[in-house]
């Protein structure tokens, strides 16, 4: 079942659907203009480019950002999963305060799970913006660790590749992301394996989030432990004290009492006599 959607508010309509998967995940696509975004969300979700029996029902655009959405179910190792993907178109030099200040780009950046980074091999202009992209989702995010993949597209283009593949290549390691270049119309099913791979990446996110705050929740009933021991052993001192020293007060009573007075003045009086 494959469907597009208009909103990122907009959810599974039923509960019949919401159980069809296992996990959701929300992909943001990004890249500059003509780079091919909107292809490889095609391909993936529909099979092929120009899906023309479904309905885009969201383009949201202002000044210079345009924001498409798309959903789709998938399985991934075993797992099904839904897919909600968000392509995001920047212009080739980002101004940072801008970006900051654009709702949907602060929100697109700092809610999904990962990144497609996209760039034209065809486009210099479109390789050297993936940098400043990727500086601007971590100043928005404020941690480096991203499930991101950088896609070098259009390797079919006959004219020959002005970014080469070493370029991109390290360009991918310096940015600690995987790598893949891809064609749409020569290499379909090459889109299917660069999504699985994010998949990949978010759910060992995911997963090392979870054993931290297993390890936490440990260290906490832990401490919490140590400290109902310590104040049952404080009690226990206490209550000793008090026991102790109801004691001391009892003997001191018992030394002053009326027969030890008794006896003692019968002492005297045969002393003296």
């Amino acid at each position: 079942m494959t469907l597009w959607c208009g909103s990122a508010r907009e959810r599974l309509h039923s509960e019949g659907d919401s159980s069809v998967y296992e996990e959701e995940y929300k992909i943001v696509v990004l890249g500059s203009k003509d780079v091919g975004k909107t292809a490889i969300c095609q391909v993936y979700v529909g099979g092929r480019e120009d899906v023309k029996h479904i309905d885009r029902l969201g383009v949201q655009k202002n000044t210079k950002f345009r924001k498409a959405e798309f959903c789709t179910w998938d399985q991934v190792d075993g797992v099904s999963c839904c897919l909600r993907l968000s392509e995001l178109h920047l212009p080739l030099q980002v101004n940072p305060q801008r970006a900051h200040d654009d709702p949907i780009i602060k929100s697109l950046t700092q809610r999904a799970d990962g990144f497609l980074l996209i760039y034209s091999v065809m486009d210099m202009d479109s390789f050297w913006a993936t940098t400043g992209y990727y500086d601007l989702i971590i100043e928005l995010r404020g941690h480096a660790e991203t499930p991101l993949v950088y896609i070098a597209n259009k390797t079919d283009y006959d004219g020959g590749q002005v970014v080469t593949s070493t370029k991109g290549r390290d360009a991918a390691f310096d940015l600690g992301a995987s790598f893949y270049e891809t064609s749409v119309k020569c290499d379909p099913e090459r889109i299917k394996f660069v999504f699985h791979d994010v998949i990949r990446q978010v759910r060992s996110v995911r997963n090392q989030a979870k054993l931290q705050e297993q390890s936490c929740t440990r260290m906490r009933g832990l401490i919490c432990r140590l400290s109902l021991r310590s104040k049952r052993k404080r009690s226990q001192s206490r209550t000793r004290q008090k026991s102790s020293s109801s004691e001391q007060s009892k003997e001191l009573s018992g030394d002053h009492s009326p027969e030890n007075s008794t006896e003692l003045s019968t002492d005297q009086l045969v002393f003296k006599s």
